[in-house]
């Protein structure tokens, strides 16, 4: 699929826009030596699952993958299985690409920032 077609879908924007703001924030915060607060974290968290919910929803429909009826809500809380079985059952073994793109940018944005700054 080419880089344009990538970002010419929703989705896709709006995860990139997840971890762009993320980084940010995970940026700030380690430059101030401080820690996400509970809620922060919360709602990271449940933007995320919302997030990866809707991909994994799109994606399903885009590829004409039949749902049962309340895959929506399973996936929103169970997004870490049911998004790594669905990437790989669409994908086959071409899945781990997306899969890697999606834990690399995970931990670009929170976790690199703490560990620069744990160094310094």
């Amino acid at each position: 699929m080419p880089v344009t077609t990538i970002f010419r879908l929703q989705e896709n924007l709006l995860l990139c826009a997840f971890f762009a703001v993320g980084a940010v924030q995970a940026w700030t915060m380690a430059y101030h030596d401080q820690e996400f607060s509970r809620r922060l974290l919360f709602v990271d968290r449940f933007v995320l699952s919302v997030l990866v919910a809707y991909w994994v929803m799109r994606d399903s429909a885009r590829r004409g993958v039949p749902k049962p009826f309340i895959f929506g809500l399973l996936l929103f809380f169970l997004w870490p299985i049911l998004a790594t079985w669905h990437v790989f059952r669409t994908r086959g073994w071409k899945g781990f690409a997306t899969v890697g793109i999606f834990v690399g940018l995970y931990l670009l944005a929170f976790v690199v920032p703490y560990v620069v700054f744990a160094f310094r």
